[in-house]
């Protein structure tokens, strides 16, 4: 049996939703784990001075998410499993 995954049709739908919700692709990552796709991506995070007691900075705050299982989803999809999404 031959399947077919336009895994460049995947990747770029997940990159359009981390922008859609103001996320960066620097560092982002797609990874096929336990026939479910898993994405780290970050957000710029800013804070602000609060009394002298919390000074500013800026950092990028990464967050994990995972799709649902798709039975033989790592059988299809193939190598790489791990794909780095940065522009």
């Amino acid at each position: 049996m031959e399947s077919r995954v336009d895994k460049q049709k995947v990747i770029r739908s997940i990159k359009r939703t981390i922008q859609k919700n103001d996320g960066l692709l620097e560092d982002a990552q797609l990874e096929i784990k336990n026939n479910r796709f898993h994405v780290k991506a970050s957000k710029e995070f800013t804070a602000t001075t609060y009394s002298n007691i919390i000074e500013n900075f800026q950092d990028n705050v990464y967050q994990n998410s995972s799709g649902p299982k798709i039975d033989f989803l790592e059988d299809i999809w193939g190598n790489p499993k791990t794909i780095n999404l940065e522009e």
